[in-house]
Parts: C-alpha cells; sequence; structure tokens
C-alpha cells in the first residue's frame, strides 16, 4: 500500500517535533554539545546553520554574525562563534541527520517493482575540493594534488524500492570506493539486490554478499581473470570470435572469478560498435602511459565487450533485464548533480576549520534528505491513488515525480517549509498542503519518444 494524505501530514508533524527547539536542546545535552545557558543555544545554532544551507554560497563568520543580529536579535563576536564549531557540534548535527533517516518508508511505486528481491541498494559517492589548509583532515583523492590539494568524498546509498536512504557519510577523498565497500559489507542482509559501478568492485566483497544470500549486478572489471565451467582462464579472443561467426550481438555464459573459492557468476557479453571500442583503448592507454602500466592482448579484447556478471538467477534477471536494471544506478549520478547545481553543497571555498565545515556539510545534507524524504512520501502518495486502478487490471502509466524539478522548488520553499514545520499543526498541515498542490502541478517525468527513461525502466521491472 501507498500512503495517505494523512499519513504525509504524520511525517511531517514528526520532523516538525525533531526539529523543534525542546528536542533539539535535548539532543544538544545528550551529546554534550549544550552544558549551560548561552546566547547562541542548540535551537538558534541549528537555525543558523539551516539559514546557511539554504543559500547556494558561503556565509563567512562576520556575515552568519549579522544575520544572527538582524534575524534574532543576538550579538555575538565571530571569534566566539567560531569557538562554537567543536566536534561535539559536528555530533549534533549527524545526530538530527541520523534520526531523520531512521523513518520507515513504504514502498515507492506498485510491489512488482523487481519483486523477487528485498531491497534494492544502489550507492555511489562524489567527490570535491575543500579548502587547502584542511589537507591534513581531508586528503585529496589517491594522495594526489595535482587535482587539488583537500577534498572530501559523500557517500550515497538508497533503497530504490522504498526510497530510504541507507548510507549518508562524509569522509576524506582519499578514502576510496572500494574500501567503502570492504567496511559496509556487513550491511547488506539475506536477498538485497545491490547495484554499484565498478569502483566497488572487489571479488572478496562479492563473495561476502553471495555468503549472505545477497545478490548483485556489476559490471566486471577488467583486470580479472575469469575462468569456464572447466576451470580453464577464459580466452575472450575465442570468445569475441564465436560471437562474430554465429552472428550474436549479445551471450550469456557460466563462468567463475577469483583464485581461491571461485565464485560461480552468469556473465553477460555484448559487443560495442568498433568507434566505442577505439575510443576505451585510447582512454585506457592514456592512462596507463601515466602509470607506466603496459596492457596484455587479452586485456585489450575485452574493451570489445560490455561485460556484466550477476549472482542472480535467469528467473530473478533474465539475460536482457541486466543491462537495464544496471543503468538504474545511473539516477544516483543525476542526484549528485542536483545535489552540486541546486544546494551548492561543493561550494566550499572559504578557509575554515573541519569542524565548521563538517557541520556546514552535515546541515545542507539534512536539507537535502528532508527534500527527498518529501518527494518520497509525495511519490508514494500518488502511487497510492493509482494503486486502486492497478490491481483493477487498468494499464495505468506509473507517475514518477522528476527530482530536478521537485529539488528545485523545495529548495526555493527551504525557509518557509523549515519554519513551517516547526510551527503550530494548522500552519504545518497548510505548508505542506501549498508544497504537495505545488508538486503535483507539471513536476513529473516527462516522457520521450523511442526513448527508454527512468519511468519506462520501472515499468519494465513491475510484475503485471
Amino acid at each position: 500500500m501507498g500512503i495517505s494524505s494523512e499519513e504525509l501530514q504524520a511525517y511531517s508533524e514528526r520532523i516538525g517535533m525533531i526539529l523543534s527547539r525542546p528536542h533539539l536542546q535535548l539532543q544538544a545535552i545528550d551529546v554534550g554539545f549544550f552544558k549551560r545557558e548561552s546566547k547562541l543555544n542548540p535551537a538558534l545554532f541549528f537555525d543558523l546553520l539551516f539559514y546557511c544551507s539554504t543559500l547556494k554560497e558561503e556565509l563567512s563568520l562576520s556575515q552568519m554574525v549579522v544575520y544572527l543580529k538582524e534575524r534574532h536579535h543576538v550579538g555575538i563576536r565571530k571569534q566566539s562563534l567560531n569557538s562554537r564549531f567543536t566536534e561535539k557540534g559536528v555530533e549534533f548535527v549527524k545526530v538530527v541527520l541520523q534520526e531523520l533517516l531512521e523513518d520507515k518508508f513504504r514502498k515507492l511505486y506498485p510491489s512488482g517493482l523487481l519483486h523477487t528481491f528485498g531491497r534494492v541498494r544502489i550507492k555511489d559517492s562524489t567527490h570535491f575540493k575543500v579548502a587547502s589548509n584542511l589537507s591534513e583532515e581531508f586528503s585529496p583523492c589517491g594522495g594526489n594534488p595535482g587535482r587539488f590539494k583537500a577534498g572530501v568524498s559523500i557517500q550515497y546509498e538508497y533503497d530504490l524500492k522504498s526510497g530510504k536512504i541507507l548510507d549518508l557519510s562524509i569522509h576524506s577523498a582519499s578514502r576510496n570506493d572500494r574500501t567503502d565497500a570492504k567496511e559496509t559489507s556487513g550491511e547488506v542482509e539475506e536477498n538485497d539486490l545491490i547495484i554499484r559501478d565498478l569502483g566497488y568492485f572487489g571479488v572478496p566483497v562479492l563473495k561476502s554478499f553471495a555468503d549472505k544470500k545477497a545478490f548483485f549486478v556489476s559490471r566486471l572489471d577488467s583486470t580479472i581473470n575469469v575462468y569456464d565451467e572447466k576451470d580453464s582462464e577464459m580466452s575472450f579472443h575465442e570468445l569475441y570470435n564465436r560471437m562474430q561467426e554465429w552472428g550474436l550481438a549479445t551471450i550469456e555464459i557460466p563462468v567463475f572469478i577469483g583464485r581461491d573459492n571461485k565464485l560461480p557468476l552468469r556473465m553477460i557479453a555484448s559487443l560495442v560498435p568498433q568507434d566505442v571500442y577505439e575510443k576505451r583503448l585510447r582512454e585506457r592507454e592514456k592512462a596507463n602511459r601515466s602509470r607506466g602500466y603496459t596492457m596484455n592482448e587479452e586485456t585489450r579484447l575485452k574493451y570489445r565487450f560490455n561485460l556484466f556478471i550477476t549472482n542472480a538467477t535467469e528467473e530473478q534477471l533474465p539475460m536482457d533485464k541486466i543491462y537495464p536494471v544496471y543503468k538504474l544506478r545511473w539516477q544516483i549520478e543525476l542526484m549528485f548533480k542536483h545535489w552540486k547545481s541546486i544546494f551548492g553543497i561543493n561550494k566550499t571555498g572559504y578557509k575554515m576549520k573541519k569542524a565548521r565545515l563538517l557541520c556546514l556539510l552535515y546541515i545542507k545534507l539534512l536539507l537535502i534528505s528532508i527534500n527527498l524524504q518529501l518527494i518520497y512520501k509525495v511519490q508514494q502518495l500518488w502511487r497510492f491513488k493509482v494503486q486502486k486502478r492497478i490491481e483493477r487490471g487498468e494499464k495505468v502509466k506509473i507517475p514518477v515525480l522528476s527530482l530536478c524539478k521537485a529539488l528545485k522548488t523545495l529548495r526555493y520553499f527551504s525557509n518557509k517549509l523549515y519554519n513551517g514545520l516547526k510551527a503550530g499543526k494548522e500552519e504545518r498541515e497548510k505548508t505542506i498542503g501549498e508544497i504537495l498542490e505545488c508538486l503535483s502541478e507539471n513536476h513529473f517525468i516527462e516522457r520521450r519518444k523511442n526513448r527508454m527513461g527512468f519511468i519506462e525502466l520501472i515499468e519494465l521491472f513491475v510484475c503485471k
């Protein structure tokens, strides 16, 4: 079932409770951020951060002091304000964010979406530079200062079926995706379907997923050896010749990966056009030259294919559904673009101490989370409205909200939303009602002729 408008109001009431002054003060006391009365109490500190998060450009300490004076009639020196940005302050904001993420979500789309799996976990990361004075705390990607001297990465994972955010954390840019995959592998549960890009690829991690009876779809790392059912290393030269001879564009082969305790998988290989193959070779050879690597012929041949591997059965994911299900992952890359273009999460040019940077980043993630969760709740409400018609056998197209359109609108309403959620029941219901009405008009993804977009992908995986 979807949700009702009453449940949407109940959800907004819960957010309002979390953001209320008494609750924020209790959370601040619990983490040790608030110990005695001061001009800048926890609710006021949070209000200042939230205001900063609604702006695309950063505010300096001096500008923050002006805001507190003009909006709240609180006079404070910028040195005193800066001293409030501490590890305890960071912990305070993180606790509030985590509480918002603990809400239980129902299904976003009809229950038949990838019905043989529990959660569909989609994960990726985004990186951006921060002020160079933080290079010791936030080292750049690969430890290479050529791109930038200091950087952070944000790991983001969500369940496609419910919209629930499973991971939203900030790290040094030098902590790569493969390390993240190892450190978070214990969070995967039985019957999860995991969809990630090659950055997270690692045979031990994939084996750990299989051991937990979880499933994955991944591209194949070109450096990994693949073995056939006779335990012989697969020849991609022979595979290419065979497909050319038989006139096959795509083929599925049972394979094994890993040196010891080999992992049985299905490999789906599709030939790519000659110009794509040549472009891939040029890019790989350029990267290899900069690192002093050479590429053998067998590895070169792998670039003639789109190679995907999965431990899901044919019944769970037929061969022709492997590539489309992997394409669902691209939505998260669009999400990161929205975070940067709409919320300016990567605009961190001012020199500042680590605690202040983290407070500002986490509060932006909190604003983004509130917006995303409201969008998902509205999406659930729309699914609820068409569910009965679908159950009656009517051919009803699934209305899907455009994240880009909805996020732009909600950012415009940021301050109104924040103040409305904290207000009394009547004002909160009025605010949510206005936003719901606004999102219900001209905020849906438009279908395009002869092109498989997100709506078509979703419908492709709904069991009729």
